[in-house]
């Protein structure tokens, strides 16, 4: 079975994260001239985007625990066969999904039943994944693929 090095699969996942958490700012829009009434002003046309705000937080935070999780991971793997890097992929989607339901959560605060399952199915997503990553390595570490 061939094996090889983390670092491009450590690579590849840092660039993804870091694109995913790049990208979330762009959800913040700045207020049109035309959302600024004369009484209220720029500073009020900003607070009404507070759940934009809170979600951005949300998600940075979330993205970055995965991101942590995963550097933590790989701090005790050497060596990775196509298994984990498959299972690697599927997280990658999982984190590039975060922003979903977590947008939609911020655009609607109150959500219907039905926004609140498409919300969790991304969650629920990403954990199945985390189980993946997590079966491919005790499967690498069990068949003693860990080389130096």
């Amino acid at each position: 079975m061939h094996t090889s090095s983390t670092k491009g699969l450590e690579a590849f996942s840092d660039g993804v994260i870091a694109i995913a958490i790049t990208l979330l700012i762009l959800e913040i829009r700045v207020p049109d001239m035309h959302e600024l009434p004369l009484s209220s002003g720029l500073w009020a046309a900003l607070w009404q985007r507070w759940p934009n705000y809170v979600g951005y937080v949300l998600r940075f935070l979330v993205i970055g625990a995965m991101w942590a999780n995963h550097h933590a991971l790989f701090t005790s793997i050497r060596r990775v066969d196509r298994a984990p890097i498959l299972s690697n992929l599927l997280l990658m989607m999982g984190v590039a999904f975060v922003p979903f339901p977590t947008a939609l959560l911020a655009k609607h605060p109150a959500p219907s039943e039905a926004e609140v399952r498409m919300a969790v199915s991304g969650n629920l997503c990403r954990c199945g994944t985390y189980l993946g990553v997590f079966e491919a390595c005790r499967t690498v570490s069990e068949k003693g693929v860990r080389h130096a």
